[in-house]
């Protein structure tokens, strides 16, 4: 079934949206009954007919089309380096208007978590799932109820979004607000544990951009002092300093994160837990 429609969604992808009956043989293994899997598919509801040519339903469709990204862009992943985020924006043109586009990927999401692909990709495919939605109840819904299905690749998301030079918006409250109402799931709360210690343990040996002056000039003032109090020039990546664990990095947005996780502590009963990361 999942061969057939990622099959018929290529084909619509790049030609028509209709098909004749003969065109929709070739999607269909040689072993099969032909005209029982046809007569199955159209009084199930994927195939609908005028009498001559077939369309699959747009449910149907988009499951199908998000197959057919999914596989586009892990293939893409595995051959060579290039944006993922400019790759499923390319590949995503052609499918449809932005509500059929914003149904592909989301449906693709899931495919992903289910298929275990990389977490550069998950976080990929949400971001264009965010990005091709209006903010309404539906994705608030859906997109809260998936995170458990993959607490890592929402995790990494957080770092993506953060890691913008102005907010993401809605995206980042949507994404807080997801893991604080998951917070309490024991399966989500061991993941978000050490993240939270490690948030809070960012460092940039420049400090935060508000501190830099103007024109930076007391950019260079804030390293010295920073790499005075480590007693010694550290690199980006993560370090042991009196017993405690810090994570140099080289992104700015990325110290947005220690909001974030003190939000989360707030909503966690066993508080005690994070007094070496606050301390």
């Amino acid at each position: 079934f999942r061969v057939f429609l990622a099959g018929v969604a290529q084909k619509y992808k790049i030609e028509h949206e209709t098909f004749y009956e003969s065109a929709l043989k070739q999607y269909l293994p040689v072993s099969v009954n032909y005209r029982q899997v046809m007569d199955e598919l159209s009084t199930g509801g994927v195939l609908a007919s005028d009498g001559i040519r077939y369309r699959v339903k747009e449910q149907y469709l988009a499951f199908g089309l998000a197959l057919v990204l999914v596989d586009s862009v892990n293939s893409k992943a595995s051959n060579g380096d290039f944006k993922l985020e400019d790759t499923i924006a390319e590949l995503l043109e052609p499918m449809g208007g932005m509500d059929l586009r914003g149904e592909i990927c989301e449906i693709a999401v899931l495919h992903a978590f289910e298929c275990n692909l990389e977490t550069d990709i998950k976080v990929a495919l949400l971001e264009a799932w965010v990005n091709s939605q209006n903010v309404g109840e539906k994705i608030e819904q859906n997109f809260h109820s998936y995170l458990p299905k993959d607490p890592d690749a929402y995790i990494a998301f957080a770092e993506s979004i953060w890691r913008f030079r102005y907010d993401f918006g809605w995206a980042q409250e949507l994404l807080l607000n997801s893991l604080v109402s998951w917070s309490s799931n024991p399966t989500v709360l061991t993941k978000l544990l050490p993240t939270i210690s490690r948030w809070l343990g960012f460092i940039n040996v420049t400090g935060f951009r508000i501190t830099h002056g103007v024109d930076g000039e007391k950019k260079a003032k804030i390293k010295e002092e920073i790499t005075s109090r480590l007693e010694s020039e550290v690199k980006p990546g993560a370090f042991n300093w009196l017993g405690y664990s810090f994570t140099i990095i080289d992104d700015y947005g990325l110290l947005r994160l220690g909001r974030v996780a003190l939000a989360l502590i707030s909503h966690i009963p066993k508080r005690r837990t994070f007094i070496p990361a606050i301390v």
